[in-house]
């Protein structure tokens, strides 16, 4: 699954978000009926929510959530290179720098991650 919006320089052309993905399963039940909802966009929202690796926050949108597992992954990409240039680093001075953009990194997660 991979969230797409409209192209903000040409309105023609749609830009394709993340990919998400789950693991194959066996269908052992039914899935069950369709939700009831108003709008075709709704209905998409409801599968599309179980290839999502963090729960909704209340009020947040689809969109909202994918951005918000996308930053979020980026943020541990990061704070992964930090740890490794951490481990490399001999200089005391730079390893205090480092620690401290760890910690603020360490907190960005927590906070992208909690519900």
């Amino acid at each position: 699954m991979a969230p797409k919006r409209p192209n903000e320089a040409d309105s023609n052309k749609w830009v394709l978000g993340e990919y998400f993905r789950t693991d194959w399963s066996e269908i052992v039940e039914s899935t069950g009926d369709l939700p009831v909802v108003l709008n075709m966009a709704a209905l998409y929202e409801h599968p599309s929510r179980k290839h999502f690796s963090l729960p909704v926050r209340e009020g947040e949108s689809l969109r909202d959530q994918a951005a918000r597992i996308s930053a979020l992954q980026q943020k541990q990409r990061e704070a992964d290179q930090i740890e490794s240039r951490l481990h490399k680093t001999q200089q005391f001075n730079r390893k205090i720098e480092l620690n401290q953009q760890l910690r603020s990194l360490k907190f960005e997660v927590e906070s992208l991650s909690s519900t």
